[in-house]
């Protein structure tokens, strides 16, 4: 069940994820795009403190897995967003 609601959970606020597109560098504000870009970047941090709150329950049973679907999500938050400066410096993951 947990499972279950969890994924729910991810798939409300990663709905508007595309994660498709290729890397560009970021708007400036006030141009075109620079609401758009702001709003992924939005969407992939919360994505990543999602994961790094540990909805699944894993850190009591298996650290390694948690610790894998957090690398997970920062290599994915990379490929969209190369050029962000924050997605580069990956705190300590627990």
């Amino acid at each position: 069940m947990t499972a279950r609601s969890s994924l729910s959970e991810l798939k409300n606020f990663t709905s508007g994820l595309v994660r498709t597109s290729t890397p560009r560098i970021p708007p400036l504000p006030g141009f075109e795009g620079f609401e758009e870009y702001n709003e992924q970047i939005e969407i992939w941090k919360k994505w990543i403190a999602w994961e790094k709150s540990d909805p699944l329950v894993l850190a009591s049973e298996d650290v390694a897995a948690l610790q894998t679907r957090i690398k997970y999500v920062y290599k994915q938050a990379l490929m969209a967003l190369r050029f962000w400066p924050e997605i580069w410096y990956v705190p300590r993951l627990l």
